[in-house]
């Protein structure tokens, strides 16, 4: 079977929120408590330009998933995201959605030099995460990053 490689994204993003919500333990970081994985997973999009849009787009096609929060510091761009996901909180600044304790998942899309930090708050907010490449821009940044994911035992996907 021959796949595009938007297909294969395609894939991939909903095997990572179907696995997302597979752990049976406690986060290290987490703050509230977790709901059970046999509920509505609930997703945080930073970053709502084209990829984030796509995000957005693929996680309103899946079962049990609910886009519940949308963030860009543009709200210049955030029209059309508004219009797919009308029932999304709207966030300007992303700590304030990491923080969201309703919020299972955050998918990042942001400009590149955000990823690793973006990443890194929302692993210490005890949110499992999906983030587009690059993760980042030296070798400290991605260091700090998988250690913090392997401590804190959440699904980090790139």
């Amino acid at each position: 079977m021959t796949q595009t490689r938007r297909e294969f994204f395609d894939t991939l993003l909903a095997a990572a929120a179907v696995g997302a919500t597979s752990l049976h333990t406690r986060p290290l970081f987490a703050r509230a408590p977790r709901r059970s994985p046999n509920e509505t997973i609930r997703v945080g999009v930073i970053g709502v330009r084209g990829r984030g849009r796509a995000h957005i787009g693929e996680f309103k096609r899946m079962d049990n998933v609910e886009v519940a929060a949308i963030c860009d510091a543009d709200e210049a761009v955030v029209d059309l995201a508004r219009k797919s996901v009308p029932d999304a909180k709207y966030y300007q600044d992303m700590r304030a959605l990491i923080e969201d304790d309703t919020i299972d998942v955050i998918s990042i899309a942001t400009p590149n030099h955000w990823h690793s930090l973006a990443s890194i708050w929302a692993l210490q907010a005890g949110k499992h995460v999906y983030v587009e490449k690059p993760l980042s821009h030296d070798v400290y940044e991605g260091r700090a990053l998988v250690e913090i994911a392997k401590a804190s035992g959440l699904v980090v996907q790139h």
